[in-house]
């Protein structure tokens, strides 16, 4: 499973992404056979309310089914990492599970 983080944020530590890639490893540990590759993009955005948001893209190619993309945006950073992780990880298992109802 090979992981790209792409991270536009300038006002965060350097062990965000390390931290993003630790969280990752976790929550795919029981379907890493499954994952191709996993790019996860960090950016500021601005809301409709002109407040600044953190928005994460996270878009997993798996092996035997389509490419995913989750994305989700929050005031704190951390918020939304875990936000678009916890949706990957569902989606991933629903996928999975239900692939294997078909067989």
């Amino acid at each position: 499973m090979k992981i790209d983080i792409q991270n536009a944020l300038v006002d965060y530590e350097p062990t965000l992404e390390a931290d993003i890639q630790r969280r990752l490893m976790l929550a795919f540990s029981n379907v890493k056979s499954h994952i191709s590759s996993v790019t996860f993009i960090l950016t500021n955005v601005l809301s409709r309310t002109a407040q600044h948001t953190k928005h994460c893209s996270l878009t997993i190619t798996l092996k035997q089914f389509s490419e995913i993309l989750i994305e989700d945006s929050q005031v704190d950073i951390y918020s939304a990492i875990d936000r678009t992780i916890q949706k990957a990880t569902r989606l991933i298992y629903r996928k999975i599970s239900s692939q294997g109802s078909k067989r």
